[in-house]
Parts: structure tokens; C-alpha cells; sequence
């Protein structure tokens, strides 16, 4: 499959009843981190994707930067949120400064909330809504239970879900995105929520929603 990069054929290939999201092969076992009002955090991705588990070697675009996990684009990244209230807001970030909203931070991110709608992708963290938006659903988390919330990031298009119901894509523009090489993870604002299950992958078949069949040959992605 060869994806048009054009704006509308962008959006109209992003079906949003995506059936092949990767998953990771994680137990309940696996840690948890609870992260509090107005916090940040950076998980260790498992590399335990199904792609990421048949590699022959350590993937090359992940780096271990100190106790962070900087990530070359495209990726796909996802993580288990378990909102602990019914306003619950769990949000996903891409960055490059790892600074917080308010201390100039430059990251991009998604918002999935128990019981809004109303935001998508903003830059800055929160400070700017971004203008190459298509709106393709409205899902919700539920509350005490575990969700799963996903993006897909190149450094020209980006889409999310929220328990695998595609809820926007966006073409990106200049700056939007802050880097190449950024570190993935997740924020809050005024709640509380639980994480774990914490991964990246680039799984060609969920990749193909950002790059053509001849980027992702140049990326190395498909097994001779």
C-alpha cells in the first residue's frame, strides 16, 4: 500500500475502525506507576510489541538516554490508563525539552477524558489547538477500568485512539512537532490515573497510516 500524503487523502485512509493495532504481550503483572495532578512521566517501553519481538537485535530507534527512552519517528506508541475518578483526563506526549505546560513546554499531545470530548491534539503541551485536524470520533474512557490509549507519529502526520476507535488524525505542520528524536510518555493536568503496559512499535502495519510502502523499506521495517 502506497498512502497519499495530501491532506484529505490522509484523513479519508484512516479508517476508524482500525483492525490492526499492535499489541504488546504483557501480563497484569507488569508494574504500574500511579501519576499524580500536574505530572510527567517518561515509561520504559517494554519491546514487547509483536514486531519489536521477532527483531534479530535491539531496535535502532529506540536509545536509552539516562532514566529516559528517547524514540526516532515514525512510531507507533501506546499505554494502559486506569482513570481513577469520573473526570478523569489521560493524555499521551511527544516531546523534546520534557518540560511541563507552563514551563515552556514544547510537547505535542492527545487527550482522552471519562467524560469530554472537547480537545485533540494541542502543541506546547496544552497551549495551542492545531488547525489540521479531522475529527473521526468521540470516544470515551471508563472509569476504573483499564483503557487503552494509542498515536501514530511521523514528523509530518499523526492519528490517536482510545480503545482502538480512531478518535482524530492531523496533518502536521512546521514546529508542530518538536523533533526527529523525541521522548514519549504521558501527562495529567488536574487528576490522577494509574499506567502501565507502556510500548513503541513500528509494526509496518500500523506504520503504512504515515509512510509509504518505499519509506518504510528505507526504514528497514519489512523482514527480507
Amino acid at each position: 500500500k502506497v498512502l497519499a500524503q495530501g491532506s484529505d487523502k490522509f484523513h479519508a485512509a484512516m479508517d476508524p475502525q482500525w483492525k490492526t493495532l499492535p499489541f504488546p504481550n504483557h501480563s497484569a503483572e507488569d508494574s504500574e506507576i500511579e501519576l499524580s495532578p500536574n505530572g510527567l512521566v517518561f515509561p520504559t517501553p517494554l519491546l514487547k510489541m509483536p514486531h519489536e519481538l521477532q527483531l534479530d537485535s535491539a531496535p535502532d530507534y529506540v536509545y536509552k538516554d539516562g532514566d529516559r527512552t528517547r524514540v526516532s519517528l515514525p512510531i507507533y506508541f501506546r499505554a494502559d490508563v486506569f482513570p481513577l475518578g469520573p473526570d478523569t483526563e489521560c493524555i499521551l506526549i511527544a516531546t523534546q525539552n520534557c518540560r511541563r505546560w507552563g514551563r515552556g513546554g514544547d510537547g505535542l499531545t492527545v487527550y482522552s477524558s471519562v467524560n469530554r470530548t472537547d480537545f485533540t491534539f494541542r502543541s506546547r503541551v496544552f497551549g495551542d489547538f492545531l488547525q489540521g485536524v479531522k475529527r473521526q470520533g468521540f470516544e470515551t474512557l471508563r472509569s476504573f477500568e483499564w483503557n487503552e490509549v494509542s498515536m501514530l507519529l511521523s514528523q509530518h502526520l499523526a492519528a490517536y485512539w482510545i480503545n482502538g476507535t480512531l478518535v482524530a488524525s492531523c496533518k502536521l505542520q512546521p514546529r508542530e512537532v518538536p523533533a526527529a528524536e523525541l521522548y514519549l510518555g504521558l501527562v495529567s493536568y488536574r487528576t490522577a490515573y494509574r499506567i502501565r503496559g507502556f510500548d513503541v512499535s513500528r509494526d509496518p502495519a500500523v506504520l503504512q497510516g504515515v509512510c509509504t510502502s518505499q519509506e518504510m523499506r528505507k526504514l528497514g521495517v519489512f523482514k527480507e
